[in-house]
């Protein structure tokens, strides 16, 4: 589905094109070039349900919002706020108080992801704290 201006749409998705950021969308339902131009910016959005099952170990972007981060040692980092792609691999952002972290989830950074407890486990890295 899609949301346009607060409508939604059960639209078919015929293919998609990714970028570095985003991802082109092409719908059966849009024929030509104004009738998808009406469908700029639209949101995408599906539900869990809807959703394949992923692998132990894998998981959807959304699931780490609100994630605990804390460290191996069990010292609390913060909770995930956002969670942004690059392209190369996924980075949280990681707010506690006033503070920001930025921390890739990459294998080096990152011990463990329990998406049901809600609970991210992070190495503690050299090069990581520089710096602190």
């Amino acid at each position: 589905m899609i949301r346009v201006d607060e409508q939604f749409y059960k639209l078919k998705i015929a293919n998609t094109i990714p970028e570095l950021t985003t991802a082109k969308v092409l719908f059966r339902e849009a024929s030509d070039m104004d009738e998808a131009e009406l469908l700029r910016g639209a949101e995408l959005v599906a539900s869990r349900s809807e959703s394949p099952a992923l692998p132990d170990g894998e998981y959807y972007t959304d699931q780490l919002d609100g994630c605990k981060v804390i460290l191996e040692s069990e010292e609390v980092l913060g909770r995930v706020k956002e969670v942004y792609n690059f392209g190369h691999h996924d980075v949280l952002v990681v707010v506690e108080g006033e503070k920001e972290t930025l921390i890739p989830v990459v294998a080096e950074f990152i011990a463990n992801v329990d998406v049901k407890a809600k609970i991210i486990t992070v190495k503690r890295d050299r090069l990581f704290w520089e710096g602190e």
